[in-house]
């Protein structure tokens, strides 16, 4: 089911809870860079919020101790993108094209 999907510095938040342990444990800098602050989308939320889940729980295992995770989330016209990166291991180039 399509629900719309309100993304805010809230959003951080719930993420940081989910991966708290992984976060705590490695020290791990989290920043959520957002030009709107409050960037409704209509889609599967549970989905959304598992994909983000997925990659991020990634990222966490590959960054660093006392590493950062930046979350950045950028409206272009009538579309929201959501980039993730890391001060740890990135993706080898020929996996993106998988991904």
């Amino acid at each position: 089911m399509l629900q719309l999907l309100l993304l805010t510095a809230r959003s951080d938040d719930e993420v940081k809870s989910r991966l708290k342990i992984w976060v705590i444990e490695k020290n791990i800098f989290m920043f959520l860079n957002c030009e709107e602050i409050d960037l409704q989308v209509c889609a599967d939320r549970r989905r959304i919020e598992q994909v983000i889940t997925n990659i991020l729980s990634n990222s966490i295992r590959h960054t660093n101790i006392n590493g950062y995770i930046q979350i950045n989330v950028i409206r272009k016209a009538a579309n929201a993108y959501i980039s993730i990166e890391n001060s740890g291991e990135h993706i080898p180039q020929e996996d993106l094209i998988r991904i």
